[in-house]
């Protein structure tokens, strides 16, 4: 990871391949001379191990982003990152339960180790050591022992300057890496022997402080810096959605309660928003209901609701799905059966609730003035229908 000034992230070391598998890489391939080479070859392998493709690159797999993930999260923009927890944790499954890609990453997770010195940084390339060689690199830690030795090699160009270092003891291509393990924030690096005439290289090592090590938490390897909240509506969602009017608002409230006269927390997944007024629609077709219009009680016009839709039940009854505003006024309707009803131009009269207590504007799923509203974006008109289907997504840069 290279952290500017301001602690972001200039340079990107991580994919994501046309598996959904995601990889960290940690080593570049250079060539003997040393200029950096392109990756050609796509990292495959899914083991706890790093490991190393053919064009000198080596990558560390860490989760596959499994089908339910990838519809809801991944964009061209934004990768789903998460960290599986363990059984006995909140939210945690079984393993038995756990979907494969889940059950695999979980396998990572535990697979990691703490304090593994995953690179060494030359801040300085120095001069005169031996040409197109390899030097022995030593990595300690002051005042204490690693769990794991941590082994590297120093590469050098043909002018005997150094420009990579390789975290194995030797070149040796079919040779695990040897990150070591328990080392800290004190670990030192420096040449060892057959360093010749050469002076003034400066090496830095690279310890991954993470808690838990390389894979431990995927959040906290990729640097995740944003939330993604995400809803798909499918057509009318159940009869819950609206798709006969357009809506214009997308937003996030924090614990929103049920509309009802004894207010509890909703725990619906969906919910609707609107109010239902039952009417006898004795002279009222819905080609002659205009989307928008206000509907009120005649003998008492200041008891008004914006009508949403209108939905047909019978020859002797219908429903209004309304909602009200503060240019409406949320005036309770008159709570009597047989009550004339004015939509538009067209009258009916308001059937009573079977439920007993329940007003004439009957209740909604939701309370639209409970909870905390966290986010509103407001947006132009979007008609819906009960073939359509939207992706609604919400980033939060953090």
């Amino acid at each position: 990871t290279t952290i500017g000034s301001l602690n972001d992230i200039l340079g990107a070391y991580y994919v994501i391949t046309d598996q959904n598998n995601v990889y960290i890489c940690i080593q570049q391939g250079i060539s003997n001379t040393g200029v950096v080479l392109n990756s050609l070859n796509k990292p495959t392998g899914i083991t706890s191990a790093v490991f190393e493709t053919g064009d000198g690159y080596a990558w560390k797999f860490m989760y596959n982003v499994g089908v339910y993930n990838a519809q809801r999260y991944l964009t061209s923009n934004y990768i789903p990152v998460e960290r599986v927890p363990s059984p006995g944790e909140i939210g945690g499954k079984p393993i038995t339960e756990l979907s494969a890609s889940r059950a695999e990453q979980y396998a990572i997770q535990q697979a990691a180790i703490p304090g593994q010195v995953i690179g060494v940084g030359i801040d300085s390339s120095g001069i005169g050591y031996p040409k197109n060689a390899e030097i022995r690199v030593v990595i300690d830690v002051q005042g204490g022992n690693p769990a794991a030795v941590a082994n590297a090699y120093a590469r050098t160009d043909n002018n005997g300057k150094i420009f990579q270092c390789i975290m194995k003891s030797k070149y040796d291509p079919q040779q695990e890496y040897a990150f070591g393990a328990g080392y800290n924030k004190t670990t030192w690096a420096v040449l060892g022997d057959s360093t010749g005439t050469g002076t003034g290289a400066a090496l830095r090592p690279i310890v991954d402080l993470n808690p838990g090590g390389m894979g431990a938490d995927p959040r906290n390897d990729l640097n995740s810096s944003a939330l993604m909240y995400t809803a798909r509506l499918v057509g009318n969602e159940y009869q819950t959605f609206n798709v006969q009017n357009d809506f214009r608002q997308i937003g996030l409230i924090e614990n929103p309660t049920k509309d009802s006269a004894s207010p509890a927390p909703l725990t619906a997944v969906v919910a609707a928003a609107m109010k239902k007024l039952y009417i006898n629609p004795t002279s009222v077709t819905p080609d002659t209901i205009g989307f928008d219009a206000i509907v009120y009680e005649p003998a008492f016009p200041e008891k008004q609701a914006i009508v949403d839709y209108y939905e047909p039940v019978s020859d002797t009854e219908a429903i209004v799905h309304c909602h009200q505003t503060i240019d409406t006024g949320w005036e309770e309707f008159t709570d009597t059966t047989g009550t004339a009803i004015q939509i538009g131009d067209n009258t009916g009269t308001s059937i009573e609730s079977s439920v007993t207590g329940e007003p004439m504007l009957r209740y909604a799923g939701m309370d639209n003035f409970s909870g905390k509203i966290l986010y509103i974006d407001n947006r132009v008109p979007i008609e819906r229908d009960a073939e359509q289907t939207e992706d609604i997504k919400i980033i939060i840069d953090l």
